[in-house]
Parts: structure tokens; C-alpha cells; sequence
């Protein structure tokens, strides 16, 4: 009903006034707010969607740099620790021969 009266109006509208008179239906107004405001919250969703992204990227690479660095105190930790054990397992067999020693007095 109100779509056809509309058309009458801007008919009459424009005999009278010599312009034209465009009415668009309400439901397209609708769907170009629905568009606006999903387009707005995917703008929202996505860019924060970006920021986590990038957060966990930079996580990741400060992890892998701080592996790097750890790993290469591990290998200088270990250098010295087969020193120890070395020294440890002479001590031990010194230990050894003299309790042989000890025991065979």
C-alpha cells in the first residue's frame, strides 16, 4: 500500500514541481545497513585478529633468539661439566687404587 501511494505522491510531485522525486524501498535501506555496520565490525575483528597475529610473531622470535641464546650456554656449560666429570672419574679411580691399596696392607 505505501509503496504504491509513494509512486502516486512523486507522480503528482512531479507534474506539480517539474522535478523528479526518486523513493528507494526501505528493505535495500536496511540492507546497506546491515553491510555498513557488518563491514564495521569485520573491520574491528579483522585488525584485531592482525594485532595478535603480529603479537604472537614477535613472541615467537624473541622465544627463538633467546633459544639461540641458551643453547649456546649449554654448550658452554657442557664443555666444562665433561671437565668436571673427567676430573670427578680420575678422582674416583684414585680413590679406587688407593682403597685397594689400603685394603690389600
Amino acid at each position: 500500500m505505501v509503496h504504491t501511494s509513494v509512486q502516486k505522491f512523486s507522480d503528482d510531485f512531479e507534474r506539480q514541481m517539474k522535478r523528479k522525486n526518486f523513493s528507494t524501498p526501505k528493505n535495500y535501506l536496511d540492507f546497506l545497513s546491515n553491510y555498513q555496520r557488518l563491514l564495521e565490525h569485520n573491520r574491528i575483528k579483522y585488525s584485531d585478529m592482525i594485532i595478535r597475529y603480529q603479537n604472537g610473531l614477535s613472541k615467537l622470535i624473541d622465544a627463538a633468539s633467546q633459544v639461540q641464546v641458551l643453547q649456546q650456554e649449554l654448550e658452554i656449560k657442557q664443555v666444562e661439566v665433561n671437565q668436571e666429570k673427567e676430573q670427578v672419574e680420575a678422582l674416583i679411580e684414585d680413590i679406587k687404587q688407593k682403597t685397594d691399596i689400603a685394603s690389600k696392607h
